[in-house]
């Protein structure tokens, strides 16, 4: 009797996990946004200029404290590119894939994951100017086995709360400048 409840309790655990996830899509995105008492030109300045992002975003030295960052290309341009390397961060490469005055567009490797596209958009928000509505953005595809399509799920509890400190930290910083 307990091997048939056993046998019956696994199935329903299997069958419960594994169908799922051929429903669930392939892709996640997620964004994140806040406005800056600062001119897009000065936020802009600053997002496509990967030198600026340790300084920034939540993943720098204080997250890990042995992080190692190489840059490649000129700030500001489509090539420009930083990577990293961490005992806590891992390894990975940013890229910025377009730069125009309202969109900077990025790829993003990490630690050998599936590629991920992102982007920061930048809008005018009233204030003559003076002020810029910032929009995060990130998505990309969970490709290879099924069961990746669950990080899909929790890929905006996990990484949101990073782009929520980092757009706080950006705009600390922008409004903060001497």
């Amino acid at each position: 009797m307990s091997k048939a409840i056993g046998f019956v309790l696994l199935t329903v655990i299997v069958v419960g996990f594994l169908i799922p996830q051929l429903f669930l899509s392939k892709s996640y995105a997620m964004d994140r946004g806040t406005v800056i008492a600062a001119p897009q030109a000065e936020v802009h300045a600053v997002v496509s200029d990967l030198t600026t992002w340790k300084s920034w975003t939540a993943w720098n030295k204080e997250a890990d404290p042995t992080i190692v960052y190489t840059y490649v290309g000129d700030p500001g341009t489509v090539g420009h590119t930083m990577e990293w390397t961490g005992e806590k961060l891992g390894e990975g490469k940013l890229t910025l894939t377009s730069v125009e005055a309202d969109r900077i567009g990025y790829d993003m490797v990490f630690d050998g994951q599936d590629p991920a596209a992102g982007s920061v958009v930048l809008t005018p928000a009233g204030d003559g100017g003076q002020a810029t509505s910032v929009t995060w953005g990130f998505s990309g595809e969970m490709e290879g086995a099924p069961y990746k399509r669950y990080f899909g799920l929790l890929m905006d509890r996990m990484v949101g709360p990073d782009f929520e400190s980092g757009l706080a930290s950006l705009k600390e910083r922008l409004e903060n400048a001497e």
